[in-house]
């Protein structure tokens, strides 16, 4: 296993490049919410389609970036994983949730419509992020080594994350928690 202090310089690397895939995929997310026209239920659909080839994107490109990353800090060779072996899952409803929710509170339309986009490109944050937390059992797994998972923080982290950060955890996918554009990473660490 990598040591300690190389997997801090490349966790910042791996943060920075999967921020990087959820802000172009967000910018893509806001694109389709401003050309919806209208916020309705029905117009969910309308909005899955015209996201679903970005955010299948997002994930292929977070999987590729995340199993390269655990390969790197388990020193073996990067296992070939399947996409649709992750079960991260995007929440196309957020963001009319949120707008519903601003309106009910009495919030101009206006208003309610920033709220309900800030949530759904919140949501690709999250997206992003859950994909390639969940990656790591599937890295491990695959190059059979037995690890447990601690969650490294952002610089900004909230008290509620840096907690977190002091425990272990037994998969990554219990490691996989959070809220909306949360910095933490899962990495591997030695039994």
């Amino acid at each position: 296993m990598l040591p300690p202090d190389q997997v801090e310089a490349l966790v910042g690397r791996h943060k920075a490049a999967q921020a990087n895939i959820a802000d172009r995929t967000g910018r893509q997310i806001e694109l389709a919410w401003d050309q919806l026209g209208s916020w309705n239920r029905r117009d969910i659909e309308r909005f899955v389609e015209q996201t679903e080839p970005h955010l299948s994107a997002a994930k292929k490109a977070a999987l590729i970036l995340a199993v390269g990353f655990y390969a790197r800090i388990l020193q073996t060779r990067p296992p070939a994983l399947t996409v649709a072996s992750i079960d991260a899952t995007y929440n196309p409803e957020s963001g009319f949730t949120a707008l519903w929710h601003a309106l009910s509170e009495g919030r101009p339309f206006d208003e309610a419509l920033v709220v309900g986009r800030s949530a759904a490109t919140a949501q690709v944050d999250r997206f992003v992020a859950s994909t390639a937390r969940r990656t790591g059992d599937h890295v491990a797994t695959a190059t059979r080594q037995q690890v447990a998972w601690k969650r490294i923080p952002s610089a900004s982290a909230c008290p509620f994350c840096v907690s977190a950060s002091g425990q272990t955890y037994k998969t990554s996918e219990t490691a996989d928690f959070g809220h909306d554009r949360c910095g933490c990473t899962a990495v591997p660490v030695a039994l």
